[in-house]
């Protein structure tokens, strides 16, 4: 089974709009290589494997965007002050 048996063209559709800092369909691939290689850590549910793997990806995209505006922000305080 792959998770691409389990998500269907609507949800994929409203994952992209959900998440949309992300690569909602790259992700997807990422967790069906997870799967595949974890054969032993067989997942009950899917559906909320597929939306907490989604929930984090776009965390962390948020958190680097974050980290980049600050970045920039500090540069752009350093060079006024110079």
């Amino acid at each position: 089974m792959t998770v691409f048996d389990i998500a269907t063209e609507a949800e994929i559709r409203r994952w992209d709009q959900i998440y949309g800092q992300i690569d909602v369909t790259g992700e997807l691939y990422k967790m069906d290589e997870w799967v595949h290689a974890n054969p032993a850590r067989h997942k009950k549910n899917y559906k909320r494997f597929i939306v907490n793997w989604l929930a984090k990806a776009q965390r962390e995209a948020e958190a680097i965007e974050t980290r980049e505006v600050i970045r920039h922000e500090i540069s752009r305080q350093t060079a006024r002050n110079y």
